[in-house]
């Protein structure tokens, strides 16, 4: 009995020589900014320039909508006509925003 007591104070005694920080039972994780360096941030030259936006015709629009519902079945393209999604509003975000000023 005298050993296995003896054995135990010394394996604890062995155990208090480390440091505090080996002794806590609390991980310490890696800094993940400090894994790899960063590139300085910039702004790409033409960054004001916007994009040229070319007036569109109605008979594009209209090419362009038969074209999205070409994929679709006989059953999506009766849907599709049901809800009016046929019709273009070009006012549609005025139209919202005054709802919004409604509804507030």
């Amino acid at each position: 009995m005298k050993k296995i007591v003896s054995l135990l104070g010394l394996a604890l005694s062995l155990g208090a020589c480390s440091s505090v920080d080996k002794m806590s039972w609390a991980q310490q994780s890696p800094d993940e900014f400090m894994v790899m360096s960063r590139a300085p941030l910039s702004l790409p030259p033409e960054y004001d320039n916007r994009p040229v936006v070319e007036p569109v015709s109605a008979q594009q629009k209209q090419a362009a909508l038969k074209a999205k519902f070409d994929g679709l079945s006989r059953g999506e393209k009766a849907f599709m006509k049901q809800i009016g999604a046929e019709q273009n509003n070009d006012a549609i975000r005025t139209e919202l925003d005054n709802e919004m000023k409604v509804s507030e």
